[in-house]
This record gives C-alpha cells, sequence and structure tokens, in this order.
C-alpha cells in the first residue's frame, strides 16, 4: 500500500477493489481508497490459496523479554494490550538513545474466529512504531515533535503474510531501521508468535523531515 494522501475519520471513506487476475491459486486485487473523490491510498493485493509444504526454513526470533517481562503501554485502542521489551519506546526527544530496534508485545483481547480479522488486527501495528524505531539513535528528535516542528507519516507498507495469524495470541513485533535520510526513514520488520514461528514480515517507509525546511508553506501543511 502506498499512502498518498492524509483521509480524516470524520467524513465517509470510499474502498474499490479492481480484479488484475482469478485464478485457481493467485487473486491479484489493486484496492483503491478514496475521500472527497482524492484519492489517498493504492495498492496491489496478491491472494493465495496455500499448499502444502515443499519446503519451509524460517528466520528465527530475536532472545528478548517475554511479553510477561516487558512493560505494558497505553496506545489508545481498546481491546488491544501493547508491551514494549526493555521500555525502548518513548515519546520523549531527551530520553537516552538506543540502537535502531524496538520489540513490542501485542495481542487483541476477544478477537472474532474469521481468520481474515486477524490478519488484520496483525496488520494495525504495521507502521506506528517503525517510525519511533528510526527515532531512537537520535537524541534530541522524537515524536513528541511530530506535527509540531517536525513533519511525520508512513508513505508505504509491504507486507507478507506467511502462516495462520492468532491475533489474541502474543504476537512479537520485532523492527530495524534499516536507513535514515534525505527525508526518509526504512525499516524492516518480522512478526513471531509466542512460540517462535514466523507468523508474518513488513517493511515500511516513512517521511521524516522539518517543518522549517520541508518546502510547503505553513498554511498549506497536513499532519498525516
Amino acid at each position: 500500500m502506498v499512502f498518498a494522501r492524509v483521509a480524516t475519520t470524520v467524513e465517509p471513506i470510499e474502498i474499490e477493489l479492481n480484479e488484475v487476475a482469478n485464478g485457481r491459486t493467485f487473486t491479484v486485487l489493486n484496492p483503491r481508497i478514496t475521500q472527497a473523490g482524492r484519492t489517498c491510498a493504492i495498492g496491489t493485493m496478491l491472494l493465495d490459496v496455500m499448499a502444502p509444504d515443499l519446503i519451509r526454513h524460517q528466520v528465527a526470533p530475536p532472545p528478548v523479554a517475554g511479553p510477561e517481562m516487558s512493560t505494558p503501554v497505553d496506545l489508545s485502542l481498546v481491546g488491544r494490550e501493547v508491551r514494549v521489551v526493555d521500555n525502548a519506546y518513548t515519546l520523549d526527544s531527551a530520553a537516552e538513545p538506543g540502537p535502531p530496534q524496538l520489540d513490542v508485545w501485542v495481542r487483541f483481547r476477544d478477537a472474532p474466529a474469521d481468520q481474515a480479522i486477524h490478519v488484520a488486527l496483525a496488520t494495525h501495528l504495521t507502521g506506528f512504531l517503525s517510525l519511533a524505531t528510526s527515532l531512537r539513535p537520535h537524541q534530541g528528535i522524537g515524536l513528541d515533535q511530530a506535527h509540531r516542528t517536525i513533519t511525520t507519516g508512513v508513505n508505504a507498507i509491504s507486507l507478507s503474510i506467511h502462516r495462520e495469524i492468532r491475533a489474541d495470541e502474543w504476537m512479537l513485533y520485532h523492527h530495524h531501521s534499516t536507513f535514515a535520510g534525505s527525508g526518509i526513514t526504512h525499516s524492516a520488520c518480522r512478526i513471531h508468535n509466542e512460540h517462535g514461528d514466523l507468523l508474518a514480515s513488513f517493511s515500511v517507509e516513512s517521511m521524516l523531515r522539518s517543518m522549517a525546511t520541508d518546502g510547503v508553506p505553513a498554511d498549506r501543511r497536513t499532519a498525516l
């Protein structure tokens, strides 16, 4: 998905699915999200009928503390539990810097049985924390400055689902920022369950620019 324009929660959002190809094994769809006649996001979805293993391997999860030993954080969504490993998440730009890595345990209480909803819930946190990961090594700049002195927002997310997901069980989101510069940050991320199985992989590209130098007049800036 590429997020081209900010959308508001107080106006209707239209979701259009255009079929590109429809086969017995793979189907390709192009979703387009519009609001007030303007495109806000557009993407490509490759839907797959899974097959028995011919081969299988996966990357191991990072050796981090489990959810019971991690710090609860309220991210203002009812029914979602979030616990941060090593207290690594902060909004404070004056906090001590750390490596460009962030490990977070997440689960959703009372999730319906529909597997598609479990996948949707798991994808809900794929964008927000990647930017916090990119900012972590840089003392003096943090999310507390977002939409005040810095312009931030997710530009694009690429996501691959590897196996069935249970969003009502603990999932470890392992974020690693691979690059920050030229007004862009990039993070490569993975989602593991508590047993160590790799559930999904995703990458996130975000905008990070100074409001004083981004070239956009103050009266035209929109917080993403």
